[in-house]
């Protein structure tokens, strides 16, 4: 069951802390819209593979075609994926009562990537 727009953005960023949990997503999720990954947002981190599926919900199919699988290079896919977030409006953040990306690009890298590299942005 779906709990209030505050209460699951608290949840999805205890497991999934680079992700903005905007009111366009609780929406989408209050409406049905069906999809695995919405479900998986407040139990665990994605995997890279889900993480790619998600942001080509998030950004478009179109947007994300081309970039590099997150599981094979990490730093070309983190860098498409940060020149796509910089295009993007900021969203509301329910948990810090602020406007934020709608992916904390330094968060994700801590979270994903394993060389322990640093992303400049």
């Amino acid at each position: 069951m779906l709990d209030d727009f505050e209460a699951e953005g608290e949840e999805i960023s205890k497991v999934n802390p680079w992700l903005t949990y905007s009111l366009p997503l609780h929406r989408c999720r209050e409406m049905g819209y069906h999809s695995q990954l919405f479900d998986l947002l407040d139990e665990r981190l994605l995997t890279k593979g889900e993480l790619m599926e998600f942001c080509c919900l998030l950004m478009g199919k179109d947007c994300m075609d081309g970039v590099f699988d997150p599981e094979e290079d990490w730093d070309q896919f983190s860098n498409h994926l940060s020149k796509l977030v910089s295009k993007e409006d900021e969203q509301y953040n329910p948990i810090k009562k602020d406007k934020r990306p709608w992916i904390r690009m330094n968060v994700l890298d801590r979270a994903y990537n394993e060389s322990g590299g640093c992303i400049l942005m």
